[in-house]
């Protein structure tokens, strides 16, 4: 297609038409790559391990943290990190990023209510736990 386009025994209209032609056949083949590569793999593989099954238990939360901001603009994570016991009797300990409102009630030795996927105890979630608006509608849509 290139060498048609610079053919100089052929028309300028068809060498505009083929030069628009590969224009759009590269353009779009780097827009179907690009698009490829914002797919979040990982987001649909824990919602894909879930959808075999969660269990709902209660933690214990071990320790509050809070992050230091470095600059005016940056918001501070809260996190808690808890333990809970899996349908095997291991004790696990995990640390999660929680929502400020939720944040704020806890405090070391209370209780939290957790959710851990049964193919993969240590795919958890809590009460109050920050998650992706990508990442709560696929659950939502894989659970309709």
């Amino acid at each position: 297609m290139f060498k048609q386009m610079l053919d100089p025994s052929l028309s300028f209209s068809i060498r505009l038409k083929k030069g628009i032609q590969l224009f759009l056949a590269v353009g779009l083949t780097l827009l179907f790559l690009w698009l490829l590569y914002k797919v979040p793999y990982q987001m649909i593989r824990e919602e894909r391990v879930r959808l075999l099954g969660e269990t709902k238990t209660t933690g214990e939360v071990l320790l509050k943290e809070k992050s230091s901001t470095s600059t005016s603009f940056e918001t501070p994570w809260h996190t808690i990190t808890f333990k809970y016991v899996d349908n095997d009797g291991y004790t696990r300990t995990e640390k999660v990023i929680m929502k400020e409102a939720y944040w704020q009630q806890l405090r070391p030795g209370s209780v939290v209510t957790v959710w851990f996927a049964r193919a993969k105890p240590d795919l958890v979630r809590v009460e109050g736990m920050v998650e992706s608006e990508m990442q709560t509608r696929l659950r939502n849509w894989l659970e309709e």
